[in-house]
């Protein structure tokens, strides 16, 4: 007689011996599934390769105003510290201030760290000032924020003659304002989540059918106890993995949102399924939101109910086809801005 089977996080199956032998957390998922064989419909979401800013290879500074000192003759750290005291900075509303030095490997390379850690002895090329655009108090109006990025710049100037530095602003502080303001409506625009959402046509969705459709799709239950598309990359048995990116996820439209697999296990009942990620954090919004309108044609037909909107309207084509339209203009929005989807500025700020 055959042993009755388990279905590992998005991998094969395991025997019950198998899995008694496996983490506490995949026992528990185990008795949330139950002994039957799972549908393998993990085909119909194609993978996500990782994209150059999720390897960390993409640095922005576009949501910055960055001033530049330059040394007109050999200064150390120790020698202009002093002009960069904490009274001073306060004047200024704190910006980084970031000291460039010579690389350790000589020549003409340079390597940057903040002026407080830098050596005393260091010899210093030039110190770079630095404020984050939507961090400025007076955000809210653009002619305040112009007037303050040229307050810090006259204010920069005199630092400069004291130190013996030249100074050049990075930016346009008038364009740097605009950018500011423009910066802070995407930031009050695009803030949330981008979801669908999938409700009974009457009562409720079983718990342990959830659990299984989402483990058939290739889901797992993992941080925040939701489950998380990873995009095709490996996860660990855990469903958590350090190089795995979530890039979307399922909760319940109920209170509390999230799943436990013991619940599961008592008959718990779902009153609908939300599923969603952060437009601004996703690398490649729209390949995400095709797979995440998959999944939800998929939960459909296997649990029933029908697809709806974050308003509530019947998500039908035409609907669907709006959000996309709108998605895509949301990226345009970010890209405008100079803020990729998915950079770091992206993740810095939203």
């Amino acid at each position: 007689m055959n042993e009755p089977l388990f279905h590992r996080h998005a991998g094969d199956y395991f025997s019950a011996d198998e899995w008694g032998g496996l983490s506490p957390a995949n026992k528990r998922v185990a008795r949330a599934l139950g002994t039957a064989p799972l549908a393998d419909a993990r085909h119909l979401l194609l993978p996500i390769a990782t994209s150059r800013n999720e390897a960390g290879g993409e640095t922005s500074t576009s949501a910055d105003f960055s001033i530049r000192l330059t040394p007109t003759a050999a200064r150390t750290a120790a020698d202009l510290s002093p002009y960069f005291a904490h009274p001073v900075r306060a004047a200024l509303d704190f910006p980084r201030v970031t000291a460039h030095i010579p690389s350790r490997v000589g020549g003409d390379n340079e390597r940057t760290l903040p002026l407080d850690t830098t050596p005393d002895t260091a010899r210093v090329r030039a110190v770079t000032l630095t404020w984050s655009l939507p961090d400025l108090i007076s955000i809210g109006s653009e002619r305040d924020a112009v007037a303050d990025l040229r307050r810090f710049l006259a204010e920069v100037g005199r630092i400069g003659i004291d130190a013996g530095m030249t100074v050049t602003a990075l930016q346009d502080p008038a364009d740097a304002a605009r950018h500011a303001v423009t910066i802070r409506t995407l930031l009050r625009k695009l803030g949330g989540q981008s979801e669908l959402r999938l409700v009974p046509v009457s009562g409720s969705f079983a718990s342990r059918d959830v659990w299984r459709a989402l483990y058939s799709l290739g889901l797992t239950w993992g941080n925040m106890d939701l489950f998380h598309w990873h995009g095709g990359n490996a996860v660990t048995a855990s469903g958590a993995g350090t190089s795995a990116t979530s890039r979307f996820r399922v909760l319940s439209s109920g209170t509390p949102p999230y799943f436990l697999p013991e619940r599961a296990v008592e008959g718990e009942r779902v009153p609908g399924l939300i599923l969603e990620y952060d437009l601004p954090h996703a690398p490649d919004p729209v390949a995400v939101f095709d797979r995440m309108a998959i999944a939800l044609s998929y939960l459909r037909s296997v649990l029933g109910g029908h697809p709806v909107t974050k308003g509530g309207a019947e998500l039908d084509a035409d609907h669907l086809d709006a959000e996309r339209d709108a998605l895509e203009n949301a990226i345009q929005a970010m890209t405008n801005a100079g803020i990729a989807p998915g950079s770091d500025t992206a993740l810095r700020f939203f």
